[in-house]
């Protein structure tokens, strides 16, 4: 998808994708070594009653489903910034998240007429169709014209 292809109106819906409890043991003995997100046993008495997987990993698997469907290697150029992620809810191991993206501003760059800056806003919703995790984004696409 180009930047002209953007538009306010759409909404992309990608996913599902199911959360295996070892990825989430995985990531976190890795990258966030809090004990909820580490050791099942001792989750188990924590205040969520399970393992959950940290924050940081639903917004990396946010980017996995993002990139390649609404955002595309030959078109992106780079992220721009992220604005206020929030985990709303605990993901717990065996949930169905899907990605709900809504591009909310599209405009064209003032100073580089090869691209355009799209804002988009994201919730990450489970399969009961709670939302887990809200972002917005901004990126920065390629025009398909590549207007010079």
């Amino acid at each position: 998808m180009y930047f002209e292809d953007y538009e306010c109106a759409r909404v992309y819906t990608i996913g599902p994708r199911e959360m295996d409890e070892a990825e989430i043991l995985r990531f976190g003995r890795e990258f966030d070594r809090q004990y909820i997100h580490t050791d099942s046993e001792r989750a188990e008495g924590g205040p969520f009653g399970s393992v959950i997987a940290s924050g940081w990993h639903t917004t990396a698997i946010m980017m996995q489903m993002l990139v390649g469907t609404v955002l595309q290697e030959e078109t992106a150029i780079a992220g721009a910034g992220v604005e206020g992620i929030k985990w709303t809810l605990p993901v717990l191991p065996g949930d169905k998240l899907k990605l709900i993206v809504k591009p909310v501003q599209v405009r064209a760059s003032r100073t580089k007429p090869d691209r355009g800056l799209v804002r988009f806003e994201m919730e990450m919703v489970n399969q009961n169709e709670v939302v887990v995790m809200t972002v917005g984004l901004l990126g920065y696409v390629r025009r398909r014209d590549e207007q010079k």
